[in-house]
């Protein structure tokens, strides 16, 4: 044996001296059965070497969630090809070709607007818009299963269902490669993407098959309940496609800290005596829907500006003057038609990781003071101290329980932080002079 060996796939292979040349102790064995050569081959184009534990319990559910997606696109393909009349014996064919071909520029067109608009939002909220792409995915399916029912509105159906599509797979495609990134152990991003997709053609492939072989079965029962297939399978395949790829991401143990991680962390920090949640807890339990979070059920924390936090002088000036030391501003009220109870945090233009730290740590405290006989202007005040105090303590712990504190995805490019004049203070003194004025005429 030669005093060397080779690191292969993860397992010591050790070297050897054979004829005056040095090779590996695999290549003097005899040939390997199909068995292990269909595995190696399998391995190799199939599982990427050098990632997260993480990534092996999301795939397989992304795996199972590709098939079920597979499958419910082979039967939304089907019914807009018999809403169009191929197959029929009237069917005309220009006609299916110009209405086919206008549903999908009108997808097109429809997909550039609203990624255009929300483009900038994904790396805040990956989960949140990977779950989102395939709700709007599946709605998107079931209308244009709804094509043969009405086949003179198939122009209004198809074009909603592709817009519908074509958004929810842009969504999907542009958070993949954060996901990937996520898994890569070794900056082995391409090898990671490239074993995906050969997971998918796979996936895909199973599920044509299993939708092929579904509708042969029906044939042999009865042509009406082939006919129904589709529409009968429908609500089972998209639920499913829903129950699983909430799975997947379920798997995925991100450790950046966006608006809801970082409240839970700070909830649990407050509430069970500085702990912190480790990511496989947190990825378990976080939101990934766009409905209003709070971990408490109260008092929902949204991130915004202040010409939509503060609309009267009084409470500008109130606010201003409260928070003159910080970079940030906490400012309770009530939105939207219901008047539900909102927290709202509102940052300057040169806040820092810090400042967004110590804003929802903030919250945390208002939430867990109210309800205990205080007026709101003494909860924002002791919140704000008991921030101040433990701010420190907070930041240590979050950093070596392994959550990267850079960057905070509390916010993106384009978000309107505030900048104060010089001489605020004598326009704000101004300001009220005004409205004071105004009140006594």
């Amino acid at each position: 044996l030669a005093p060397i060996a080779e690191m292969i796939g993860g397992k010591k292979v050790q070297l050897e001296v054979f004829r005056d040349r040095v090779r590996s102790r695999k290549e003097g064995k005899g040939g390997s059965s199909l068995r292990e050569t269909l595995g190696r081959l399998s391995r190799e184009a199939f599982i990427p070497e050098n990632v997260s534990p993480d990534y092996w319990n999301y795939v397989r559910w992304r795996f199972l969630q590709r098939i079920t997606s597979s499958i419910l696109s082979v039967y939304t393909t089907e019914s807009m090809l018999r809403a169009v009349g191929v197959g029929a014996k009237r069917s005309l064919p220009t006609a299916a070709a110009f209405n086919w071909l206008l549903k999908d520029g009108i997808g097109k067109l429809g997909k550039l607007g609203i990624v255009t608009k929300l483009g900038s939002q994904y790396d805040l909220e990956l989960k949140k818009f990977r779950f989102l792409s395939t709700v709007v995915c599946d709605i998107a399916c079931g209308l244009e299963m709804l094509t043969p029912l009405s086949p003179q509105n198939f122009l209004l159906l198809a074009s909603i269902g592709n817009v519908g599509k074509s958004v929810g797979l842009s969504i999907a495609l542009a958070t993949q490669p954060a996901f990937h990134k996520k898994f890569a152990m070794a900056d082995n991003m391409a090898d990671i993407t490239a074993k995906s997709q050969a997971q998918h053609v796979v996936a895909d492939t199973l599920g044509l098959g299993c939708a092929l072989g579904l509708s042969h079965l029906m044939q042999s029962v009865s042509p009406q309940m082939r006919l129904a297939l589709p529409f009968l399978s429908f609500p089972f395949l998209a639920a499913a496609d829903i129950v699983l790829v909430k799975k997947e991401l379920r798997a995925i143990e991100l450790k950046t800290l966006n608006r809801d991680r970082l409240q839970v962390l700070a909830s649990h920090w407050v509430g069970s005596g500085r702990q912190v949640v480790p990511s496989g807890t947190m990825s378990k339990i976080e939101n990934i829907t766009f409905f209003p979070f709070s971990p408490e059920g109260t008092w929902p924390l949204q991130v915004d500006s202040v010409s939509q936090s503060l609309t009267d002088v009084g409470s500008l000036c109130v606010y201003l003057k409260h928070y003159e030391k910080e970079e940030y501003m906490l400012i309770p009220g009530k939105r939207g038609p219901l008047a539900r109870k909102t927290l709202r945090l509102v940052f300057s233009a040169s806040a820092t990781e810090r400042d967004l730290l110590k804003g929802v740590l903030q919250a945390s405290y208002f939430r867990t003071l109210q309800g205990k006989s205080h007026s709101e202007s003494e909860v924002i005040r002791r919140s704000k101290r008991l921030a101040e105090q433990n701010m420190n303590q907070f930041e240590r712990d979050v950093r070596s329980a392994g959550w990267q504190t850079r960057p905070m995805l509390l916010f993106d490019s384009k978000y309107p932080g505030y900048v104060l004049d010089l001489d605020w203070k004598r326009k704000l003194e101004s300001l009220q002079q005004q409205q004071k004025d105004v009140v006594d005429v």
